[in-house]
């Protein structure tokens, strides 16, 4: 048997471990993404829906970082958006929240990352976050006009960053 032959399959066996181990660390309890139904404009009357899932076996106590996500294009034409959270539980209707997520650096560069034309600006909202039974959210543009270039938001929930 050569070396090659010894070689690939060690690497392999190390590349998979590090691959499920990467997997496990990063991957959220809960992801879910939801765009207007045009996304060239989003009205500002039109509420995008969250219900929280948890996956089985998750403890009821269990706490978590609540980040929210927003992707655009160049088409969306300010440095931040503003938008009017509101969340509830089987228990009560909490007050709705009013957040600026800044899009843009000082210099006017699109802040996250970039995937083609689609930028994707991430932010943390809360930690130590414990949904309750029946935790739903949902969000919407405080503006009075149509925002144009805001495709989807996503809300997750990950493993506390502590």
């Amino acid at each position: 048997m050569t070396t090659l032959h010894r070689i690939v399959p060690a690497a392999f066996a190390v590349l998979l471990l590090t691959a499920a181990a990467c997997r496990r660390s990063d991957s959220p309890a809960y992801v879910q993404f939801a765009g207007p139904e045009q996304t060239d404009n989003w009205d500002p009357f039109e509420e995008l829906a969250y219900n929280v899932r948890l996956p089985e076996g998750t403890p009821s106590d269990a706490a978590f970082d609540l980040r929210l996500t927003v992707r655009h294009s160049d088409a969306y034409r300010s440095d931040r958006v503003r938008l009017i959270i509101t969340q509830a539980d089987e228990n009560r209707a909490y007050r709705p929240d009013t957040i600026t997520v800044m899009l843009s650096d000082k210099e006017g560069n699109w802040k996250g990352e970039r995937n083609f034309s689609v930028y994707t600006c991430s932010i943390l909202l809360r930690e130590d976050f414990r949904p309750g039974p029946g935790t739903t959210f949902g969000i919407r543009p405080d503006s009075p006009e149509p925002l144009a270039g805001i495709s989807k938001i996503g809300l997750s929930l990950t493993s506390p960053s502590r």
